[in-house]
């Protein structure tokens, strides 16, 4: 019997599909941060994010944090859909690379 492929495409499209949801919401968050959207919808914690979005630990860094995680899922997409479905024996630096990235 054949070992399972773990760079088997459904797999990685379901991966791609969560990337692209955190994307989404974490480019929504830096649009908000920069000023380009007047408010966070929160449909969960009240006030909780807007807080968080203001907070000291937020703004220690030059960009917004949000963006540094949007770039994240860019990075993490990317790699997702970067290969056939045998690199995980031809290019293992793709699977190596996508295990490494802190996936959603």
């Amino acid at each position: 019997m054949p070992p399972e492929n773990p760079s088997r495409w459904p797999a990685r499209l379901a991966i791609a599909g969560l990337v692209l949801l955190g994307l989404g919401i974490s480019s929504y968050l830096a649009a908000y941060q920069l000023g380009l959207v007047a408010y966070v919808w929160e449909p969960f914690f009240g006030q909780g994010s807007e807080r968080v979005l203001h907070s000291f630990l937020s703004r220690l860094l030059p960009v917004p944090d949000a963006a540094l995680g949007a770039g994240g899922y860019s990075l993490e997409l990317i790699v997702a859909l970067l290969g056939g479905a045998d690199r995980w024996r031809t290019s293992w630096s793709f699977s190596t690379g996508q295990s490494l990235l802190p996936s959603p």
